[in-house]
């Protein structure tokens, strides 16, 4: 969210809430990221009152779609729509729990969630005034900030909702921070419990874990506090092979090589030969492209490194999908992911065929670079392959979506089927489809260029499957 629009946002919450006599204060993630140095996005608010009509009078000054999350506990959402490459806002709206706000710090889940601004500091804090002397922290969330610490307000936090224990794996990668033992302890305890959560709040909060620039070296939490079980049981079938250890390596070493094509790790030796592809840039947005809400390609292929070896892998992963309820496009491309169609034909050979280039890419879409990316550093844990060769073949097809996008992966249309149709003399079947798909290939190959050419090979396909007593249906 850019300032001037964070700025202009919370400017206008302040002033209705002062214009209508109502008391607030800004609290949770927005105070923790405040105090952190972060960028901020999302905005949450506690009010004395009435929440609900709050929300929507808010949702009317701002802007914004008014969504009721929680009527009992009068929790309500005001959505605001984003703009171009910027995602859409929240503005979290929630009745003071308990009368006070002591109370309703005391019921959140996590000491660096429990501090509050008044409304006018945190206004002021975006403008650069300092805010501590105003903070509001009275069970010592600076301090653990400070320390670089994950605590709970207490074992029934965790219980109160479960979906908490996930929230200490999430934040604790998210920060990078470390979890307190009794925390840990609790959270391991309340790991059972999650299972009465929705699967959408929990989808969510893996979501975010695993975008996380780090998540790989967190994922081992999962385990040990007993919520791997209760989330991706699929991934229990991993403890004895490959093993767990693989998987969080699959994904630590997918994490690292999307970061070095950023510039923002130290260089592998194995894979300095992608830093020299064109547009490493759109390569990177490929990867951060948003397939459904906040959910990148990039978390659904890190989901996807957790079910590689997923056995029957198309059958095991739509479940997942399912399960987590993704969109229909997220599950296609998790399946897609998992099972890498076509991908390792690309390794195969002395040269890198252009008709396996093609076939890769008209396979996996618009995620074809992504899967390339798992499936080379896949390649090179399971040593399938010398890391020279691997990466060099890498290389090459990545070279070839930047260069050479138009001639091997997206070639022209030369033809239709009712030219097809006439020119051969054919009847409409589904054998027309497969000898244009077959011409699209050997224009990959550069086999075929113009339309005399793609008729003639079409003429011979088929006289070729005449022959053999079969129109290939």
């Amino acid at each position: 969210m850019e300032l001037d629009a964070l700025e202009q946002t919370v400017a206008r919450v302040v002033q209705a809430l002062h214009r209508e006599g109502t008391p607030g204060f800004f609290v949770g993630g927005c105070v923790r990221d405040l105090l952190l140095g972060r960028p901020l996005h999302d905005l949450d608010l506690v009010v004395a009152g009435d929440a609900l009509g709050v929300g929507r009078r808010l949702a009317r000054v701002l802007g914004g779609s008014f969504v009721l999350l929680d009527e009992e506990n009068a929790i309500v959402r005001i959505v605001l729509p984003g703009d171009g490459d910027v995602p859409r806002r929240t503005v979290d709206v929630a009745a003071l729990r308990g009368g006070d706000l002591r109370s309703d710090l005391a019921a959140r889940d996590l000491t660096i969630n429990a501090m509050a601004l008044p409304l006018e500091t945190l206004e002021a804090a975006l403008r650069g005034k300092p805010v501590v002397e105003q903070l509001i922290d009275p069970f010592g969330g600076r301090e653990d900030l400070e320390r670089g610490c994950i605590r709970a307000l207490g074992r029934q936090a965790l219980f109160d909702d479960p979906l908490r224990t996930l929230r200490v794996v999430r934040l604790a990668a998210e920060l990078g921070f470390a979890v307190d033992a009794d925390t840990a302890r609790w959270t391991a305890e309340a790991a059972p419990e999650l299972a009465r959560v929705s699967w959408e709040r929990i989808r969510d909060e893996i979501a975010r874990l695993l975008l996380c620039r780090g998540a790989g070296r967190y994922l081992p939490l999962l385990d040990r506090y007993g919520l791997l079980p209760v989330v991706l049981p699929e991934v229990e079938q991993a403890r004895n092979t490959p093993g767990l250890e693989h998987l969080w390596e699959l994904v630590l070493s997918l994490e690292a090589l999307v970061a070095q094509l950023a510039g923002e790790a130290k260089e592998d030796r194995r894979l300095a030969l992608l830093l020299e592809i064109p547009d490493r840039d759109a390569l990177r947005r490929r990867l951060e492209m948003r397939l459904c809400d906040e959910r990148t390609v990039l978390v659904i292929l890190k989901l996807a490194a957790l079910l590689h070896h997923a056995q029957p892998p198309r059958e095991l992963s739509r479940r997942v999908g399912r399960r987590l309820r993704l969109s229909d496009r997220e599950v296609r491309a998790l399946v897609t992911a998992v099972e890498r169609p076509e991908a390792d034909r690309l390794w195969e050979g002395e040269a890198l065929s252009l008709r396996a280039v093609y076939r890769f890419y008209r396979a996996c879409g618009a995620i074809a670079e992504g899967v390339l990316l798992l499936a080379l550093v896949d390649r090179l844990a399971h040593g399938k392959a010398a890391p020279d060769h691997a990466t060099v073949r890498a290389e090459e097809v990545l070279r070839i979506a930047c260069e050479g996008r138009e001639r091997v992966i997206d070639p022209p249309q030369l033809l239709d089927g009712h030219t097809l149709i006439a020119a051969l003399e054919l009847e409409p079947g589904p054998w027309v489809g497969r000898l244009l798909e077959g011409i699209r290939e050997a224009q990959a190959a550069g086999e075929v260029s113009t339309l005399e050419e793609a008729l003639a090979w079409a003429r011979a396909a088929w006289e070729q499957w005449e022959r053999a007593g079969s129109r290939a249906e």
